[in-house]
């Protein structure tokens, strides 16, 4: 009797392509989710309406700009949470906590919520502890998602943090300037939808054997030059409007031209997984072609036989044991002599 294991090499492809798509979807997913990490940056686009709405004095919206901004670095209560539930819980609650911020903010500029300079300060605390608790789901779960350049990708995703503000101070000089209470509206629905699309996207996605690692760099490579090209463009636009101050439709041009470079790293850093990791493709780590694990078993010798694992060296490894039928028979006759 002879027992013989063929991996399949369809469900091979199909699991590899599965786990690279993910964990590059979650990367895309996590550099949005940083886009809205550094908001408070832009404290200085609305902080004068505040000033004049509310009547306050310098000494006060110092002291508004400063529990934004200590809402936005103390967390040792997220990362506790992040640790033991992980991402998804932690990103719920930056959903809620960020979006009561923000929303509660533009409810007191609007006048729905009449309210005093520390409901203010509460609402900017809540802002910044929001932003926080998306940084803290989304670096160790992206990180832990590449590990072999676990700096790049971190280097990438936390640069959109400090890209945030200069990102949306642009959308508010290309669509809402000088309107800032339909603006503090975007930002509250701006928050939460990125927010969501991390509940959606950012998962721990570990990446699967045999990827790829050279190209893997290469393409986080040239990730990290689209989000420098974003960056460069940014500025460009700021030097620009400098010198055309009063021009709208040139400051509305900028901002689409920054819209669409943003679209276009997040879209090209989404669709990497068949050409980097080997999914869909069967040209991965996954058993493919003269790649499939093939446990050839001989029945020539008793006991356990001999496996010979015909693979490339990521080939995964199925245990697989043959029962000689030559040497059962003989122990058969064995028996029935003796009796």
């Amino acid at each position: 009797m002879k027992v013989l294991y063929v991996m399949s090499a369809s469900c091979g492809s199909r699991k590899v392509g599965f786990l690279s798509g993910r964990r590059w979807i979650a990367l895309a997913a996590g550099i949005m989710v940083q886009s809205v990490g550094g908001l408070l940056y832009m404290f200085g686009v609305y902080s004068p309406e505040l000033k004049i709405k509310y009547g306050l004095d310098q000494s006060q919206l110092e002291l508004i700009g400063a529990l934004s901004n200590i809402g936005g670095n103390f967390g040792i209560h997220a990362g506790l949470l992040q640790d033991r539930f992980g991402p998804k819980w932690t990103l719920l609650g930056a959903l809620l906590i960020g979006f009561t911020g923000f929303i509660g903010m533009w409810a007191a500029m609007f006048g729905i919520w009449d309210t005093d300079a520390g409901g203010i300060a509460a609402m900017a605390f809540l802002q910044g502890q929001g932003q926080l608790w998306t940084d803290v789901a989304v670096v160790p779960t992206i990180g832990r998602n590449f590990p072999s350049d676990r700096g790049l990708v971190l280097g990438i995703t936390k640069s959109f943090v400090g890209l945030a503000g200069a990102l949306v101070t642009q959308v508010y000089t290309g669509f809402f300037k000088p309107h800032i209470i339909p603006f503090m509206f975007f930002l509250a629905v701006y928050f939460g939808s990125m927010c969501l699309v991390g509940l959606a996207f950012v998962h721990r996605a570990p990446p699967p054997p045999g990827s790829d690692g050279t190209r893997t760099t290469k393409q986080l490579r040239q990730t990290a030059g689209l989000a420098c090209a974003l960056a460069l463009t940014i500025l460009a636009a700021a030097f620009v409007q400098q010198f055309l101050p009063n021009s709208h439709t040139g400051g509305l041009l900028l901002t689409i031209t920054v819209i669409a470079l943003y679209c276009t790293l997040i879209v090209a850093t989404s669709i990497n997984k068949n050409r980097y990791d080997g999914g869909g493709g069967g040209g991965g780590s996954g058993p493919s072609g003269s790649e499939a694990g093939l446990l050839s078993l001989s029945s020539s010798s008793p006991g356990l036989s001999a496996a010979t694992i015909n693979g490339g060296k990521h080939a995964a490894v199925t245990a697989a044991v043959a029962i000689n039928a030559t040497a059962a028979r003989t122990s058969a006759t064995t028996i029935t002599s003796s009796s």
